[in-house]
């Protein structure tokens, strides 16, 4: 009978414990981690830019020294042009360079084409001299105040966030002509203000901050193309022949008004 007892009270506590671990609890999963979309360089930005333009080659004044419109040429030295010698120099005035843009970007896979319109106001110009025996100097200055471009872009997606790319285009600018002389002489200036085309060449290297905002730094070459501005410095008849007494002295510059940029941009994308 104890034996019995015994035995049933060991069942009775049994019972429980396998009925406790035969109970499944099934929590349920985490969430699983919303996957963040990749950014996509597609669509329309706008936004400012600033920073230097500088041109290490200063460049001189070149001279049509029998009026003749070739410049740099000789005549015989009869006709007092010689005064000149080689006595010319030139330089160019750094300056800052800062304004706004407007673009659109598509993207194909890695590949970004696009395009933007830019307007840039600027302080830089160039001052070129020459300087007889006389002693006299006779200078050329040109400042150019706002410079536009159109351009076309075609960039490189690194990743999700920073791209690289190349650009080229048309420019305009309206350069400003000014001529300085100490000489007594009549002088008869020519040419004036000049809204002159050119063209654009860069590269440059973006990254996106937040969703909406990106940071970049671009370089560019702007070239808007030669000048003939000049001056009549003797007011006489053009030179007409060796031994001549009438000849027309004209200084001017047939060198490139160009310079280069290096900026930093910040973008508003859409």
């Amino acid at each position: 009978m104890k034996r019995l007892v015994l035995s049933l009270a060991a069942v009775a506590f049994a019972a429980p414990a396998v009925a406790a671990d035969a109970v499944v609890y099934n929590e349920p999963a985490p969430p699983a981690a919303p996957m963040e979309m990749a950014r996509d360089w597609s669509g329309f930005f706008v936004g400012v830019h600033a920073g230097g333009a500088f041109n290490p080659d200063t460049g001189v004044l070149t001279f049509d020294r029998d009026g003749d419109g070739i410049f740099g040429d000789t005549i015989p030295t009869a006709t007092g042009s010689s005064a000149f010698g080689n006595n010319f120099d030139g330089a160019f005035d750094s300056g800052f360079v800062g304004g706004a843009h407007v673009g659109y970007d598509q993207q194909f896979g890695s590949i970004i084409v696009g395009g933007v319109l830019d307007i840039t106001a600027t302080d830089i110009g160039d001052t070129q001299s020459g300087f007889s025996t006389t002693p006299a100097f006779y200078t050329v200055q040109r400042e150019l105040d706002y410079y536009a471009t159109a351009r076309l872009r075609l960039g490189y997606a690194v990743n999700d966030r920073f791209m690289v790319y190349g650009t080229g285009g048309v420019a305009y600018g309206d350069i400003d002509y000014s001529y300085l002389s100490d000489t007594p002489a009549t002088v008869e200036p020519y040419g004036g203000d000049d809204d002159d085309f050119g063209y654009v060449v860069g590269a440059g290297a973006e990254t996106m901050v937040t969703d909406m905002i990106s940071l970049g730094v671009e370089y560019q070459y702007v070239n808007l193309g030669d000048s003939d501005f000049g001056a009549n410095l003797s007011g006489v008849a053009p030179f007409s022949g060796a031994g001549s007494a009438g000849f027309t002295n004209s200084v001017g510059t047939k060198d490139d008004f160009d310079f280069h940029t290096i900026q930093v941009k910040m973008s508003l994308r859409f």
